[in-house]
């Protein structure tokens, strides 16, 4: 029964030593799935905003070309009109008209160039935290691989810990419960004693 209870003991060890190591394995191919992921989800991020901050500068290229555009169409105008009427465009107030005209047109591609070059910045500032976060996940997948493989072998090793003692008890259990079959002095036949040396014995 010591025999049994050992053998059963040692087992269990072992079953749970194995368990234990495959279970870390198991959390840092998990760990290490999740961190791929996360990088590369950062840096489709980082790719997306970075094309965001080139659009911004574009569209704001656009912007200052149309406000341009219809400033210099509203001058036109003004003076056309002005002409017409025999205003002399020269001087006076028909010349502050157009001078106010002008700088509310340079108002507004300066604040298009701005607003573009504001969005830009922002756009670039989350490339950038995008791909530190890729770098970190990045950072993390052999870490992740190193910290199972450590609590692998310290599973291991504690097992080995426990399954050795219950090892060597049901060693000596077994040794101390074994008789040889073939010792002895002799055995009776019929009644009559002989004595037959054991086969086993020089």
């Amino acid at each position: 029964m010591c025999v049994i209870t050992g053998t059963i003991a040692a087992i269990a060890a072992g079953v749970s030593a194995a368990a234990s190591a495959s279970g870390a394995l198991i959390a840092a191919q998990s760990q290490s799935a999740s961190n791929r992921a996360q990088e590369e989800q950062s840096r489709q991020q980082a790719q997306i905003a970075s094309q965001a901050s080139q659009n911004s500068i574009d569209q704001g290229y656009l912007n200052a070309q149309r406000d341009y555009q219809q400033g210099d169409q509203h001058l036109a105008a003004q003076r056309a009109f002005m002409a017409a009427n025999g205003v002399d465009t020269a001087s006076g107030s028909a010349l502050d008209v157009q001078q106010s005209t002008a700088r509310n047109t340079g108002l507004s591609v300066g604040t298009d160039q701005y607003d573009a070059s504001t969005q830009s910045t922002a756009y670039s500032n989350q490339a950038i935290s995008y791909n530190n976060q890729a770098r970190i996940a990045a950072a993390g997948t052999p870490a992740a691989w190193a910290s199972g493989a450590l609590g692998a072998t310290g599973s291991l090793a504690q097992g080995v810990s426990a399954f050795a003692p219950k090892w060597n008890d049901m060693a000596s259990s077994a040794r101390s419960s074994f008789t040889d079959p073939f010792s002895g002095n002799g055995h009776t036949i019929a009644g009559a004693a002989s004595s037959t040396p054991s086969p086993w014995r020089a």
